[in-house]
């Protein structure tokens, strides 16, 4: 799997606008900034991929500039991998460019992101790849499961508000690549937030995300061919 570095549009805070910095934009849907604590300043991000997490520790050495010694991986439960980024500088910047806030509070569309809809669909892209959904269709073939999978993928967003914005602003991002998507589901009570959901449905429209949009995370792309082969498309 490989994330572009070109084109570059501009520079935010001193690094480069390009797919990477997009990608990671919604990739850190599985990350946080915790709040800083005794002057240690951390960027965390989990998932159960290795090759995933590596692909994010490369964005960070190129597009980032982060050294090398700074970036630790280190395992979590449950499978989960988390690659922690120790830098104050970046800490800073980053959050800055995103518009993250520290902790866990709400975090909403980055301006950058809605700035340059050329780059946008990696924005998407990134953040399938931590927050989307596709059906287990292995186990399905295994017959693990009796019930054929449904051609369709789910983007999640837990918020604390009687709406999503972000998943609204998704919405419309994709659409305006004209592939259509359900309402945005929800909430849904979840401990101390509300689970949001926007359904992408129907052969047409999952086919068009996987080609126009596509996903750099190695199993949801393994899971997308075995469901197109299950419907007989290419």
């Amino acid at each position: 799997m490989c994330i572009p570095t070109r084109p570059v549009l501009d520079r935010i805070n001193g690094f480069e606008v390009n797919p990477q910095l997009f990608y990671l934009a919604g990739a850190m849907r599985d990350g946080t900034f915790p709040k800083p604590y005794q002057n240690h300043y951390e960027i965390s991000i989990a998932q159960n991929s290795d090759e995933w997490i590596d692909a994010i520790k490369e964005i960070f050495l190129s597009t980032l500039k982060v050294d090398a010694e700074k970036i630790k991986k280190k395992p979590g439960s449950n499978r989960v991998k988390r690659l922690v980024v120790y830098s104050r500088d970046i800490y800073s910047r980053l959050s800055e460019t995103f518009q993250h806030p520290t902790g866990r509070n709400l975090w909403n569309t980055p301006a950058f992101v809605k700035k340059y809809p050329e780059l946008q669909k990696w924005y998407v892209q990134g953040f399938f790849d931590a927050e989307g959904e596709i059906a287990h269709v292995e186990d399905y073939l295994k017959k693990i499961v009796v019930t054929k999978p449904k051609m369709r993928i789910i983007l999640h967003q837990s918020w604390k508000d009687e709406a999503c914005p972000v998943l609204i602003d998704l919405k419309n991002i994709i659409e305006n690549k004209g592939i259509r998507c359900g309402k945005v589901w929800g909430p849904k009570k979840n401990k101390n937030t509300l689970d949001y959901d926007l359904p992408i449905s129907g052969s047409s429209n999952v086919l068009k995300f996987y080609k126009e949009i596509g996903t750099s995370h190695p199993e949801k792309n393994a899971r997308f061919k075995l469901l197109f082969d299950l419907y007989g498309l290419s």
